[in-house]
């Protein structure tokens, strides 16, 4: 039976399958990790931006006019992604009790990693390219931010499959990080004898 209400051309059918595995993306498990992460991500860039202005406009130490902005770039990135490590673990990836060192040690490497991301571009955007310390500020975290999305899903708090870890722990095989079963990426890893 046709439905004369549905147009049935092949531009209508291909954007309804489209719509179809957008509706099914947003609701997997990964679309709603996805949603997750971005409202803490807004949330620490709030915080991050927050406690930015905060210190080199009220703080003479940290004023934005002398590189004493770069410090308090520091404090209010590390302040943030703190607040994003505790809040993506228990909202977005759902860990339970206190994190594994190893966990801490991807996370704050990847933290590290961003924050170099992010205060090089605030001082190429500010110091080379003339543009105002809070939109530098601004800019340099969008770019900071997919950077540690991509470690933080990848790496930090990629699911581990119990039979790869029980592999890999008896000397041999594939680790797979799987953000989504959909998507996983085979890291081989070197075991030292």
């Amino acid at each position: 039976m046709h439905n004369d209400h549905v147009p049935s051309s092949p531009f209508f059918r291909s954007v309804g399958a489209r719509l179809g595995r957008m509706r099914a993306l947003a609701t997997s498990r990964a679309g709603r990790q996805f949603l997750s992460f971005g409202i803490i991500g807004v949330t620490n860039t709030a915080i991050d931006l927050i406690l930015y202005t905060w210190l080199t406009r009220a703080v003479p130490m940290f004023d934005y006019r002398t590189p004493g902005k770069y410090p308090a770039n520091v404090i209010a990135f590390l302040a943030a992604t703190t607040f994003s490590f505790y809040a993506n673990r228990t909202w977005t990836f759902r860990r339970k009790g206190r994190p594994p060192a190893a966990e801490v040690g991807r996370f704050y490497a990847t933290t590290l990693s961003g924050l170099t991301v992010n205060t090089g571009l605030l001082f190429v955007f500010s110091t080379f390219m003339g543009m105002n310390d809070l939109a530098a500020k601004v800019l340099s975290t969008v770019f900071s931010m997919v950077w540690n999305f991509a470690f933080t899903k990848m790496w930090v708090f990629a699911e581990r499959h119990e039979e790869e870890k029980a592999r890999v722990a008896d000397g041999g095989g594939a680790w797979t990080f799987a953000p989504s079963p959909e998507h996983a990426v085979e890291i081989e890893l070197e075991m030292e004898e």
